[in-house]
């Protein structure tokens, strides 16, 4: 029975991420449309959508690692954390068009992500194969957490910066390039460590 309830860990998990997930590329997509039909979107709000779609694809990624790294049988936390994830990134595609707004949300969305951090890393220690998977995933934990408190941080001190200088084009274009660097930033982080991993597979296997 323990073995089953550990073997349904990743396809609970994803389910119900991409169900959130799916929910959230709907609503930006509606969002857009609106902006669209209401002639208000502009070179601004067409870099943030792309910077949202970018971070919705990020955080799938990083649960997708997860998954396949992890496993342990689900707690309530894990039914909490998605859905909390999914309220920060619809509270962002509401406040589309306002880019201090979605900085100050993308701040608090990264720091809340430590929450999510420190819970997977410490199930992950509690797991059957906690030996292999410290092995394999050597300084992950350090580089999630200290990279997501340094940008929470940086990204909340920006828009505090950006909201003095009033809403235009200029400002919103700052933003939204913000947003997008960080996406891409998170993606390439993401993928790098990927990419260790497989290298650490193949260094065990030889």
């Amino acid at each position: 029975m323990r073995a089953r309830i550990r073997g349904a860990f990743s396809t609970s998990y994803l389910t119900l991420l991409s169900i959130i997930q799916g929910t959230a590329f709907a609503a930006l997509f509606a969002k857009v449309d609106s902006l669209v039909t209401q002639h208000s979107f502009h070179a601004p709000q067409a870099v943030m959508a792309f910077g949202l779609l970018l971070l919705i694809v990020a955080l799938w990624n990083q649960y997708l690692i997860g998954t396949m790294l992890y496993n342990w049988t689900l707690v309530l936390t894990d039914s909490i954390l998605p859905f909390t994830f999914g309220v920060f990134e619809f509270a962002m595609i509401l406040e589309l068009q306002d880019g201090v707004a979605v900085l100050t949300i993308n701040g608090l969305f990264l720091l809340m992500g430590v929450v999510g951090l420190e819970h997977q890393y410490r199930q992950a220690r509690r797991s059957e194969s906690a030996e292999f998977t410290a092995h394999v995933a050597r300084g992950f934990r350090a580089v999630d957490v200290t990279s997501s408190v340094v940008i929470g941080v940086l990204l909340l001190g920006a828009a505090a910066l950006i909201s003095r200088f009033g809403q235009s084009t200029l400002s919103g274009l700052v933003a939204a390039g913000i947003i997008v660097a960080v996406a891409l930033a998170n993606l390439a982080r993401e993928a790098h460590q990927w990419n260790l991993v497989q290298q650490r597979l193949s260094e065990m296997t030889e």
